[in-house]
């Protein structure tokens, strides 16, 4: 096969995937265990304001970077200087929105929750440089580099948990703090990875810029309603629901999220193999090809995890958890009354989604 289709790239993307999966789910019943399900829903509330912050207002510049190197059309030191200078001013932008939604929004819980929200909008510019400069590492095809950093800042995520956990010192602040270290050290890696693929210091160039940007936002426009259909439920619960029945709720997430792994593991290599090519019969086959491979994997995944729900969540996240079993089979379950948020304080049962 040529080294647009071969396999390497798509068993190094799933491979990749797989034990990012395995670390989730390790990381989520080291959590689930030590906060319990309010405090997991605390956790989750505090990380889903500013990751859907940097994921809408990303504005698909991972994409474009991808994109643009991968057609070269222009020296990668000046895509990488453009797209960094992008990822920075979106940033600043992005941290001044979530100044004002974040305390608003999580206004009813506590004040540990509340300081670990606005601590944790510095996920955004470490998010969005990172995805900037890993746009570029994909779009040049080191996928080596790109899978190990996709890896590194999961397993340090876990590492950090795991430590806390093994320490009886895991909070909902502490697990922010670990989320925002490992990413700083992913992003490190990856200025160190692209500084390695290129000739000279990055530039930046307003015509690149004008070009990213426009291609960012015409693939964001499908983007964004797959970041929408992943977290805004979640959005919603944190506002209107207590925080137990929220982390009900990411305990079924957690557990289910493989099927939607491997779609994104294949469209990280589809698009820069798959943007190569010119227009023709080869491209077709290829694209054909690999929107194949995501249905056949992701029905074959899904389909057990249907089944074995109850007992995987029992097992892994315990007996307090075992409300999440409805929402983990069945994504339209039986509605309940929403708890009202006077009602969000320690020792609010539990509740089914």
């Amino acid at each position: 096969m040529s080294r647009f289709g071969g396999r390497g790239p798509l068993s190094l993307s799933l491979g990749a995937s797989l034990v990012i999966q395995a670390l989730n789910v390790v990381t989520g019943v080291l959590l689930a265990r030590a906060l319990g399900a309010e405090g997991r829903g605390e956790l989750a509330a505090v990380i889903i304001w500013p990751s859907v912050l940097a994921g809408v207002g990303s504005l698909g510049l991972a994409d474009a970077a991808t994109f643009h190197a991968a057609r070269r059309t222009a020296a990668a030191t000046v895509v990488v200087g453009s797209a960094v200078a992008l990822a920075v001013i979106q940033s600043l932008a992005l941290v001044a929105v979530g100044g004002l939604i974040v305390p608003l929004a999580l206004s009813g819980y506590d004040g540990e929750a509340s300081r670990a929200a606005l601590l944790y909008l510095l996920f955004i510019p470490l998010n969005l440089l990172t995805l900037a400069l890993l746009g570029v590492l994909n779009g040049l095809e080191r996928f080596r580099a790109f899978n190990a950093l996709r890896l590194l800042v999961i397993a340090g995520s876990a590492g950090g948990i795991g430590g806390l956990w093994l320490g009886d010192s895991l909070t909902v602040l502490a697990a922010a703090v670990v989320y925002l270290v490992a990413n700083g050290l992913t992003l490190t890696g990856a200025a160190l990875a692209v500084a390695r693929t290129l000739d000279g210091r990055p530039r930046f160039d307003g015509s690149v810029a004008r070009g990213l940007w426009a291609y960012g936002i015409r693939s964001h426009t499908s983007s964004v309603p797959l970041i929408m259909n992943e977290r805004l439920d979640q959005l919603l619960i944190s506002v209107v629901l207590a925080p137990v029945q929220l982390g009900l709720y990411v305990v079924a997430v957690t557990l289910t999220s493989i099927t939607s792994l491997i779609g994104s593991s294949v469209a990280m290599v589809s698009l820069p193999t798959i943007a190569r090519l010119e227009d023709g019969p080869s491209r077709r086959e290829l694209a054909r090809k690999h929107i194949s491979l995501t249905l056949i994997g992701s029905l074959a995944v899904t389909a057990p995890l249907v089944v074995g729900a109850g007992p995987l969540i029992g097992l892994l996240f315990g007996p307090a958890f075992r409300g999440a079993v409805p929402a983990a089979r069945d994504p339209r379950p039986t509605p309940r009354r929403p708890r009202p948020r006077a009602a969000r304080g320690h020792g609010a049962g539990l509740a089914g989604l």
